[in-house]
C-alpha cells in the first residue's frame, strides 16, 4: 500500500469533511475509505479525527460544528444544483448560506413617526365607552357602573 500525495490527502479529508456534514456515521465513513481508498479502519480514524477539529475549530463545539455542516451541506447542494443546471435550486443554497453566515443587514424598522393621540373630553370619553359596551352586549355603562354622576 502506498502512501498518498498531501493533495490526495488533503482530498479525502475534505471528503470525510462532507460525510460528516451530511450526517453520515463512522461506520459509513470507514466503509467508504476502505472501499474507495484502499486504507485501514485506523486511517479512516485519523482522517475522521483531522475534519472534526476542522469542523469544531473555532467557538462552541456544538454550534460551530452544526453551523459549519450546514454550511457544508448547502454548498455541496449548490454545487449539484449547478453541475445539473437547476440555477434557482443553486440560488436557494446559496441564500442558506448567506443566511447561514450572517450576511444580510437587519431589517430596519421606522420608528421616528410622531403618534397623536386624539384629545377627547370626558362625554365623547363616555359616549364612546357606552358604544363599546353595547356592542359587546354588555349593557349600559350605568348598569356597569360606569355612568356619569
Amino acid at each position: 500500500m502506498c502512501k498518498c500525495t498531501q493533495a490526495e490527502k488533503e482530498k479525502r479529508i475534505r471528503e470525510v469533511v462532507k460525510r460528516l456534514a451530511f450526517g453520515e456515521v463512522r461506520a459509513e465513513i470507514v466503509q467508504y475509505g476502505s472501499e474507495t481508498w484502499q486504507i485501514t479502519e485506523r486511517q479512516c480514524d485519523k482522517y475522521i479525527r483531522i475534519a472534526t477539529d476542522r469542523l469544531a475549530a473555532i467557538g462552541d463545539p456544538d454550534l460551530e460544528t452544526e453551523k459549519r455542516r450546514a454550511v457544508e451541506r448547502a454548498a455541496v447542494i449548490m454545487a449539484l444544483a449547478i453541475d445539473a443546471s437547476q440555477y434557482r435550486n443553486a440560488l436557494a443554497a446559496n441564500e442558506q448560506i448567506i443566511k447561514l453566515h450572517g450576511l444580510y443587514a437587519p431589517v430596519k424598522q421606522e420608528h421616528s413617526g410622531e403618534i397623536v393621540f386624539a384629545e377627547m373630553t370626558a362625554e365623547e370619553r363616555q359616549e364612546r365607552i357606552d358604544e363599546l359596551i353595547r356592542k359587546r352586549g354588555a349593557g349600559t355603562a350605568e348598569s356597569a357602573g360606569g355612568g356619569t354622576s
